[in-house]
């Protein structure tokens, strides 16, 4: 038997999506495929515990080697969204993490935190262009609507932007500390 859910995490909070993809594992669901927002869950055994991993900028050819590794592992690649990447790993092998030490915890974080940090800029400056032309002062009613609705929406963009990459460095400070 199959079912689908329609799944979105934020990005600080993927440690909370791997929690919830192990204990539906746990009730006999093995998440088979992700396809977009659309997570494919099977009622199969054997059990696994999943992962999620973030990659920014691999090449294709290092990508590949880098699954392979984890396949040599017994670690198999379910499917891919966007940056993210989701592994499983059969339960009865035990647990696995994909960081296991400090550095590579901080360097994952750092990934997600900068990938933001990118995703800042062009609102940023597309709010501050919406923000000159209503100042220069918009005449046009239709207009000078459309430019404050755009700054609304660039503003909170980047106001969530800013709350997740907090957050990270949050998570990579904890981290520190307990290191």
């Amino acid at each position: 038997m199959e079912k689908k859910r329609i799944r979105w995490f934020l990005p600080s909070k993927y440690h909370q999506e791997e929690d919830r993809l192990n204990r539906m594992a746990e009730q006999g669901w093995q998440l088979k495929k992700v396809s977009g927002l659309i997570y494919t869950f099977t009622d199969t055994e054997p059990a696994y515990t999943y992962r999620l991993d973030f990659k920014a900028k691999l090449s294709k050819s290092k990508r590949q080697d880098y699954y392979s590794f984890l396949a040599d592992t017994g670690i198999e690649k379910i499917g891919q969204r966007g940056k993210w990447t989701y592994f499983r790993k059969l339960k009865s092998e035990g647990a696995f993490d994909l960081y296991s030490d400090q550095k590579s915890k901080l360097q994952f974080l750092f990934r997600i935190s900068n990938h933001l940090s990118n995703l800042f800029i062009i609102p940023l400056f597309l709010f501050t262009v919406f923000i000159s032309e209503i100042i220069s002062g918009i005449t046009d009613q239709p207009a000078l609507i459309g430019a404050i609705a755009c700054c609304i929406i660039f503003f909170v963009f980047d106001f969530c932007l800013i709350i997740q990459i907090i957050e990270l460095k949050i998570q990579r400070d904890q981290i520190k500390q307990k290191g």
